[in-house]
């Protein structure tokens, strides 16, 4: 985040933080208050160093997918059809996400889906008001793929 005052300039985290957290910490540190919560947090405690992390997992979504991440694994589902496409990643030994082991841990595969299934208010297959876009949407190993192939990488 950059400021005028580079007050911040510098400063590193491994936190878990998502796009809907960029409001609410805008608008806190320009002193806006709101009588409507956001959906978001307020990073500016961890900006400044007066906490070390705001969440212990996020959740995400595109398309008809979902994922359910934290520090050691992200779960990765086709909320459609759960069955057919659920992916598993260990993120200290696989950071690149390319050995899906949900077959090995099935365990951690069920935590991580009442993780969702609980945000989504009810048990996989998820059923959305809204149709969901009907191409096919990339799996994240696809992603990755294009990834290590780009200059980005």
């Amino acid at each position: 985040i950059r400021h005028p005052e580079r007050s911040l300039q510098g400063r590193m985290s491994e936190a878990l933080v998502q796009n809907i957290d960029l409001a609410p910490t805008i608008c806190g540190w320009m002193g806006v208050e709101r009588e409507e919560p956001f959906d978001g947090l307020d990073l500016m405690p961890l900006l400044t160093g007066k906490r070390q992390r705001v969440r212990d997992y996020a959740i995400g979504g595109w398309g008809k997918h979902a994922f359910v991440r934290d520090h050691a694994f992200n779960y990765v589902v086709d909320t459609l059809q759960p069955d057919k496409k659920t992916e598993l990643y260990a993120l200290k030994s696989d950071p690149k996400e390319r050995e899906d082991i949900a077959r090995a841990r099935p365990e951690v595969v069920k935590a991580y889906r009442e993780r969702l299934e609980a945000l989504l208010g009810g048990p996989l297959p998820a059923r959305y008001a809204q149709q969901v876009r009907a191409a096919k949407t990339p799996g994240l190993r696809d992603f990755l793929i294009h990834w290590d192939g780009s200059n980005l990488g």
